[in-house]
């Protein structure tokens, strides 16, 4: 063979979301590691003596890294820091830009201000909870422990939840990461220095949260104990708010990385967690000693009144800042926009307002859930803080307003049924299959039609933040006032946008009532899927799908998240392609899904430390690489970096995808129906020869279901719909393999299996 290697050609699959199996992933029953480690594991298929199989020139190898999101029972944990995880990786979706900074900067604090209120909103709960609702309103109904030790251990209790959460994302995957290295002019950050080491600044982010979390827990109990703890709690006061600070202003994006997260600060945030933990403590012994004071109650909405005011307002500073790095960076014009940020670039402050609004549900249905349950038996109606109150009214809006976009979706599908029907005819008819049974018609249409509403997720998740944004604008009307201490303002009776039980409007009953349906149902929903991820691995796989998503970005602005799986996994992939050629080998890389994420920034980085790539190609198979990572990424993957990647392969780049695939789309074209298709760049020879697959450059679609061989099969709809899944098993599969192969081997040799001598 030429370019000096010994002729064998490895195959690398790695998979997508939901820790797929290594024997799904090679199609084979069996299969033996033969290399990595206990989370990133090298698989090959073996027969029933144990040998491996395949031909001697194409070995077929599957990386398995499913396990660094599901390979524990404590990981069904993660569930309760979805709305952390969503503020952290809203900070990867701010754009890059010649102008704007500065801009930067403040977007960057605002999502650590925003981090940091969540954390002290949880906190928040968790004392409203376990201090006032079950051992200061109804202790008598919980256990017959006198009423001062059971309020004392209360806040001890919530002490423990915001540590469970600090001890739960505590774990680092690994400590000796490559960090230098890399090109820092590249189009694409993955292929800069540290692209993958994180934020220096999170081990000090970790301790200045749990200090504010300690800090507002302490809050909570030095308001229930009243006036005499007076001193005590304004000193607490100004720890939490120089916690939140110092959370807001840490880590300058500007600074050099070696001057942040210095010892000082080290030692400055560990101080402050010692000073809130005596906080914790103090407020424990206080509520012993005193007896609940009436005033308490109104302290605690004020507590929440502010934390909402904050809240706001740093989300509209996001807001701001965001509209300005967009700017500075707007690249509206990249493949016809197929490549354009979403949102206009301001995806970072959608997806952090979800975040926000997730977490002020989870503690509202946490406060809700057990004012219900404790409520049966205690001697008198328990009473919730308003603010949860106005979080359950504003998810009961916001249940409507999702209803309303399901009735719209449920009207375009009644519209469009019967011209994706007739695409679904069109594409069996184009490759020779002329006698689809009107079953399968119906049930392939409405297979496309679901897979177009991918397109339309960002407006969905748009039109719910400005639902919460508006909600929360409206909410300032009572936090505002309560802030400092003064009642709601009295507005009309027709402003229906806030509302509460203790400030009802009309028709506010009801959605009350709906919305704390809603966060009933979710919070027992939430329950059963724990539990059940914590029993069955297969559970677990499917909950954390995302975390194999969100948990690939390293954490930057909130440090309560799972530990980047990216930090490891890339660096093994690489190390993996680069010992195949080192040994002669040529290497075609196949990425599904979020595996062609990982792919992708493996190739990015080899070419960035000035690797070879003349040996490598890539098959990206059920991929979001367009029609996801670079409009919601638009630093990491964009069309700068995908055109030079498939430059430095030298065209050898395919994209396998689906009509009816409701996650991933075409990556490398675009305009499709056009006479003249956008493309990304030049590609190399090689098309599908199997019928109903089709060429638009680097991109192939493929037929679901593919042609039979025997057209009945078709008619007993015996070959169901793959959608996203099972690309390997494709009729196309061994020419998609053939062609972004360096060295041209024969097709033949890509056609599975025997064992090898």
């Amino acid at each position: 063979m030429d370019n000096g290697t010994d002729g064998t050609v490895v195959e690398l699959r790695v998979h997508g979301v939901s820790g797929t199996p290594p024997e799904a992933v090679l199609d084979a029953p069996q299969v033996r590691q033969v290399a990595g480690d206990e989370w990133a594991r090298i698989f090959r298929a073996i027969d029933d003596e144990g040998r491996e199989v395949g031909s001697p020139g194409h070995v077929v190898e599957a990386l398995h890294w499913g396990r660094y999101t599901s390979g524990s029972w404590t990981f069904a944990l993660w569930l309760l820091l979805v709305p952390f995880g969503m503020v952290n990786v809203a900070r990867f979706m701010l754009p890059e830009g010649t102008a704007g900074g500065r801009a930067l900067t403040v977007a960057a604090g605002a999502l650590r201000a925003l981090g940091v209120l969540l954390t002290c909103l949880v906190a928040l709960g968790a004392g409203i909870v376990l201090v006032d609702l079950v051992a200061t309103q109804a202790p008598s109904a919980i256990s017959a422990v006198s009423a001062p030790v059971l309020r004392a251990a209360a806040v001890l209790a919530a002490g423990a939840v915001v540590l469970g959460f600090f001890v739960l994302a505590r774990s680092s995957l690994d400590r000796n990461l490559p960090l230098d290295g890399g090109d820092a002019d590249a189009a694409s950050v993955l292929a800069r220095p540290r692209a993958l080491a994180g934020d220096p600044d999170v081990p000090v982010l970790r301790r200045l949260h749990l200090a504010a979390g300690l800090a507002t827990v302490a809050v909570v109990g030095l308001l229930e104990a009243g006036g005499a703890w007076r001193p005590a709690l304004g000193l607490t006061v100004a720890l939490l708010g120089a916690a939140i600070v110092a959370v807001t202003v840490l880590g300058d994006p500007r600074t050099a990385w070696e001057a942040r997260a210095t010892t000082g600060a080290r030692i400055a945030a560990a101080v402050a967690i010692g000073v809130a933990a005596l906080a914790v403590l103090v407020a424990a012994v206080a509520t012993a000693l005193d007896t609940p004071a009436p005033a308490g109650r109104a302290g605690l909405d004020q507590a929440c009144a502010v934390l909402v005011v904050a809240v706001v307002a740093a989300l509209g500073v996001l807001l701001v800042a965001n509209v300005v790095v967009a700017r500075g960076g707007a690249r509206r014009d990249e493949g016809d926009g197929r490549f354009a940020p979403f949102a206009h670039g301001l995806a970072a402050t959608v997806v952090a307002a979800l975040g926000v609004f997730l977490g002020i549900g989870y503690t509202g249905a946490a406060a809700f859930g057990t004012a219900k349950l404790v409520e049966a038996a205690a001697t008198a109606p328990l009473v919730v803080p308003e603010m949860f109150s106005r979080a359950v009214y504003a998810w009961g809006l916001s249940t409507i307003v999702a209803a309303g976009i399901a009735v719209v979706a449920a009207v375009d599908w009644l519209r469009r049924r019967g011209d994706f029907r007739r695409r679904a005819q069109d594409a069996f008819v184009a490759a020779g299959f002329d006698d689809l049974p009107a079953t399968r018609v119906r049930e392939i249409g409405t297979a496309m039609w679901i897979a177009r509403v991918k397109q339309h997720v960002v407006a969905i998740a748009a039109t719910l933040a400005l639902t919460g944004a508006v909600l929360s604008l409206a909410a300032l009307e009572s936090a505002l006032p309560q802030a400092v201490g003064h009642a709601p303002w009295d507005l009309p009776r027709w402003f229906v946008l806030t509302a509460s039980t203790q400030h009802p409007r009309p028709g506010s009953g009801w959605v009350l009532a709906l919305g704390t349906l809603v966060l009933a149902a979710a919070a027992i929903r939430l329950v059963l899927l724990g539990r059940a991820a914590a029993r069955q691995s297969t559970t677990r796989r499917g909950v954390n799908v995302v975390w194999d998503v969100v948990a690939f970005w390293p954490r930057a602005v909130h440090p309560f998240v799972p530990p980047p799986y990216s930090q490891s996994v890339v660096p093994r992939l690489a190390d993996r392609i680069r010992y195949h050629l080192a040994e002669g080998r040529s290497v075609v890389l196949c990425g599904h899904s979020q595996g062609s994420l990982i792919s992708f920034a493996a190739l990015v980085r080899q070419v960035g430390l000035g690797g070879d790539t003349t040996r490598i190609g890539l098959l990206t198979l059920g991929s979001q690489i367009q029609v996801l990572f670079s409009r919601a990424f638009p630093a990491a993957v964009n069309l700068p970096a995908v055109q030079g990647l498939v430059d430095a392969l030298d065209g050898r780049w395919r994209n396998l995808y689906r009509d009816t695939d409701p996650l991933a789309g075409p990556a490398l074209s675009w305009r499709h129906r056009d006479p003249e298709p956008g493309l990304v760049a030049r590609i190399g020879p090689g098309g599908p020869e199997d019928r109903g697959a089709r060429a638009v450059g680097g991109d192939w679609r493929l037929l679901d279901p593919p042609v039979p061989e025997d057209p009945g099969l078709q008619r007993r709809a015996l070959l169901p719909l793959r959608r996203h899944s099972d690309f390997w098993a494709d009729p196309s599969w061994p020419r998609a393999v053939a062609v972004v192969t360096p060295t041209r081997v024969p097709l033949e040799e890509f056609r599975p299996q025997a064992p090898i001598a």
